[in-house]
């Protein structure tokens, strides 16, 4: 009797979130709505490409990559890394290339 309680519990809270989830998308016009699943599309393509090029780039190169998309400028960065600012620049173009192509490979994989 308690199992059963619970899993009517549970369930009772899945339609509330699923009717909550379905008012919440009424509220937005059709192109709001669209601009939404296409902004969360592009951040979970950029995701995907990210672990991507992380497997592929041991060590100060994705710290590099992420210091750089952090703002943080290229001579803090080498000081930080214990690097030339040549390098932080290397390092910084060949994940940002690869991360480029990651993205392109994405998106022939996945959009049609």
């Amino acid at each position: 009797i308690i199992d059963n309680l619970i899993k009517e519990q549970r369930y009772n809270r899945r339609q509330e979130d699923a009717a909550q989830a379905l008012e919440i998308m009424r509220s937005y016009s059709d192109s709001e709505f669209e601009k939404v699943v296409d902004s969360e599309w592009r951040e979970h393509l950029g995701n995907m490409a990210f672990e991507r090029v992380e497997k592929m780039f041991p060590g100060n190169a994705m710290e590099v990559f992420k210091m750089s998309l952090e703002n943080v400028p290229s001579d803090e960065i080498a000081a930080k890394l214990d690097l030339s600012v040549d390098s932080v620049y290397t390092l910084k173009n060949r994940v940002k290339s690869k991360f480029k192509r990651e993205i392109k490979i994405l998106i022939n994989e996945f959009e049609f």
